[in-house]
């Protein structure tokens, strides 16, 4: 019989897996639950930033980036965003500027 942690834990994966994959111009996203305000929320990994993830939290919070906390998600940054477009062009602007045309 399965425990009530295993069983937990496959949901939580499943939900995971059911979460919506977007590209824009070259950054991957991922669409999770809104906000409690109803906004659109939106996780990309802190790599699309900086080869350091608090370097990438760091920049991220110039354009409302946080840190994502969900063990399912590791090395994440959350914006909330009606614009995806938008998002993108602030973490290719971000990436330019310290020299960084692609990612890795």
């Amino acid at each position: 019989m399965k425990t009530e942690t295993e069983n937990r834990n496959k949901l939580t994966i499943a939900t995971a897996m059911e979460q919506e994959a977007v590209k824009m111009n070259g950054v991957s996203f991922v669409r999770i639950k809104n906000d409690a305000n109803g906004n659109p929320r939106y996780i990309f990994h802190f790599l699309e930033l900086s080869k350091d993830y608090n370097e990438a939290c760091r920049i991220a919070s110039k354009f409302g980036g946080r840190k994502y906390r969900a063990k399912w998600y590791g090395g994440g940054i959350v914006c909330q965003s009606y614009d995806l477009a938008d998002l993108a062009q602030s973490i290719l602007a971000n990436r330019i500027a310290m020299g960084r045309n692609s990612v890795g």
